[in-house]
């Protein structure tokens, strides 16, 4: 069965534009009778896939990963902001630059990091709390817990500025100064390309029908925004990579990092500043969506919130702040051996992901698809928004956050669910997301100093939370900026 509801030329285009990415996909999958797959109509009536079956994910992301590529026009429509590196790269290409980088990444190599992840997730909660002690509200404001010290902040701004730099310190080795910076030229490039813009999706769709040099050329503020905000991150790439280059060449640093991987490629200058544009886009943009959701939904879940701080606070030490406290810098056990910070991130990232679809597309002279002819250009969508609240595999609370369902024997990596493609917010196969492990220890680094030194609200507690249009998935709107009540 397909949707029902089509407009005449434009089949479910009114509600994929005009609701957050994924959402219309949780209501078929809820309530359309399927066989795992999905039929719908696009814009201009196109047809497209929504796989909704283990069978039909693994097909697309495993056995014949190499049949189902990134769409051609949507990769020219997005590459000058997110580079022509790992991320749109596919056969042999993709191959040899996943092995380069596989390295950085490696699971071994991520827990030698944890000291650095934590002391620059602490660097990032002094100077919020400074923030918050140099700009107190008065007492007495609706909503404020107690007499500590609180202040409303955009944490959403500031959850960027702090991804951008531990990507900067921790994977780089380079100093972006994104935290005491608010105008860093590049952290001002990210925040205009990942900005909802209704115009953005017109521009991507378009790329869909018409050629590259067509729509780029469309007299609209969003495109030369877009173009403006690609030169200065490019500009960017190059001066890392001169720098770089000459502490390589002066020996200063030899330790293995995402610089040192993609450089091990043989790329040239211009290939390196390809990857790089894409890791720096997904590298800070993913964990500070991740943790802007976590925040957001602890604060509508005070008994959670309240949980988790005390497993926190059981486990680790007060971050040291620029006030006085003393602590120590490094926590005394590996961040991932806290049950309950494991089970809220899991449960963040199910419900969650920052990237809530993917696109496919049918290459070579077409394939089947659990049996089902698919022609060559057939648009395929994963949903992870959709598989990942879908009740057939988690259940009727499938929708509800609770960070219960990943704790008890055998559910710490499951969360109960009998499927690995019940969970696909990092995707799986050879295009899953090779920074998983760097993006886990972060978002839970980062959760943890933050819950550990504040309680948390919304300034708005009333307002539902909902997913903004865009690239990425964070909550929208006035209702999520976050008042921080000192409470250590």
């Amino acid at each position: 069965m397909a949707p029902g509801g089509n407009s005449l030329f434009m089949g479910q285009w009114k509600r994929l534009f005009n609701e957050p990415p994924g959402v219309p996909m949780v209501d078929w999958v809820c309530t359309i009778p399927n066989d795992g797959i999905i039929r719908y109509l696009d814009i201009f009536n196109s047809e497209a896939i929504l796989p909704t079956s283990e069978a039909a994910l693994a097909e697309i992301l495993a056995a014949k990963s190499d049949e189902f590529v990134k769409p051609r026009a949507m990769t020219k429509a997005v590459k000058s902001f997110f580079g022509s590196g790992l991320t749109f790269a596919e056969g042999r290409e993709h191959k040899i630059q996943r092995k380069s980088l596989m390295p950085a990444f490696s699971f071994r190599h991520i827990k030698d990091l944890y000291p650095s992840f934590w002391a620059k997730s602490c660097e990032f909660v002094d100077i919020i709390t400074t923030e918050v002690l140099t700009h107190p509200e008065p007492a007495g404001v609706a909503g404020k817990s107690g007499s500590q010290p609180s202040s409303v902040v955009d944490i959403s701004s500031w959850l960027s500025r702090a991804t951008l730099d531990i990507l900067g310190d921790v994977g780089l080795g380079h100093n972006f100064e994104a935290m005491s910076n608010e105008k860093s030229s590049l952290l001002v490039a990210y925040s205009k390309i990942f900005a909802p813009s209704a115009q953005t999706q017109i521009l991507v769709a378009m790329n869909l029908f018409f050629p590259r040099w067509v729509v780029r050329n469309i007299p609209l503020k969003r495109n030369r925004e877009l173009y403006d905000a690609a030169v200065v991150i490019r500009d960017n790439c190059r001066s890392i990579i001169k720098k770089r280059r000459m502490e390589m060449g002066e020996m200063k640093n030899t330790n293995v990092d995402i610089f040192s991987a993609i450089q091990s490629s043989g790329a040239d200058d211009e290939g390196l500043v390809e990857q790089l544009v894409g890791i720096l886009a997904a590298g800070h943009e993913t964990p500070a969506t991740a943790v802007f959701w976590a925040v957001c939904l602890l604060a509508k879940h005070p008994d959670i919130q309240n949980r988790l701080r005390a497993d926190i606070r059981s486990h680790l030490p007060p971050p040291q702040t620029v006030y006085g406290t003393t602590a120590l810098r490094n926590p005394p056990i590996q961040i991932d051996r806290i049950p309950y910070l494991q089970a809220v991130c899991n449960e963040v990232l199910r419900l969650c992901p920052p990237f809530p679809i993917g696109w496919r597309e049918v290459a070579g002279h077409g394939t089947t698809l659990l049996g089902q002819p698919l022609p060559k250009g057939t648009r395929v969508m994963v949903v992870p928004w959709a598989i990942n609240r879908d009740p057939a595999r988690w259940g009727p609370d499938a929708g509800t956050f609770d960070p219960e369902r990943w704790m008890g024997p055998g559910r710490a990596g499951s969360g109960g669910a009998s499927s690995n493609f019940a969970f696909m917010t990092f995707f799986h196969g050879p295009r899953s997301c090779i920074a998983e492990n760097f993006a886990r220890t972060e978002i839970a680094c980062l959760l943890a100093v933050l819950v550990g030194r504040f309680e948390m609200e919304l300034e708005h507690p009333e307002k539902e939370l909902a997913a903004r249009r865009g690239l990425t998935s964070r909550p929208m709107g006035v209702g999520v900026r976050m008042r921080l009540v000192d409470g250590w």
